[in-house]
């Protein structure tokens, strides 16, 4: 492996795992798939010997993977064997977007709640808050959809 793939795959590594929220070995193989596989797939003996895991340790973590969607499988000309893919940009948007979507309709609820029990200053200073929060998250939402209606 070039040396330059192996920095770009711990890059991203550390970068899903403090992020993103995911485990190490599952950071370690979504940033493989992601700079290994992206034009031919690699397979889950690729995988295995790349982290030096255990086959149910790399299995979870593949599953986990594909489960959110961050990844996908093909077959090569009628093979058993599975080639995992890093999934689209687009994809990685709409999950974005989702999850915007979500933060923007817990934050109106919370507004609704401090409208009604607001009773002083800070309480009024704190609900604007969230009204130009929710403004910023509704801004960023929208500037997803006109990424993904724009890409091809």
């Amino acid at each position: 492996m070039h040396p330059k793939q192996e920095k770009l795959i711990r890059l991203y590594a550390d970068h899903f795992h403090e992020n993103y929220k995911m485990g190490p070995l599952q950071a370690q193989i979504f940033g493989y798939v992601l700079i290994i596989g992206k034009k031919q797939g690699v397979t889950f003996d690729d995988i295995l010997c790349y982290t030096k895991a255990s086959k149910s340790s790399v299995s979870t973590s593949i599953n986990c993977l594909l489960d959110r969607k961050s990844i996908y499988y093909n077959h090569k000309n009628n093979e058993r064997k599975k080639y995992f893919y890093p999934n689209n940009l687009a994809s990685v948007l709409e999950r974005t977007e989702k999850i915007i979507k979500k933060d923007i309709e817990l934050l109106i609820e919370m507004m609704s709640y401090y409208e009604d029990v607001k009773e002083n200053e800070n309480d009024n200073k704190h609900l604007n808050n969230m009204r130009l929060f929710k403004d910023h998250l509704e801004k960023i939402e929208k500037s997803i959809q006109d990424t993904l209606h724009n890409f091809e």
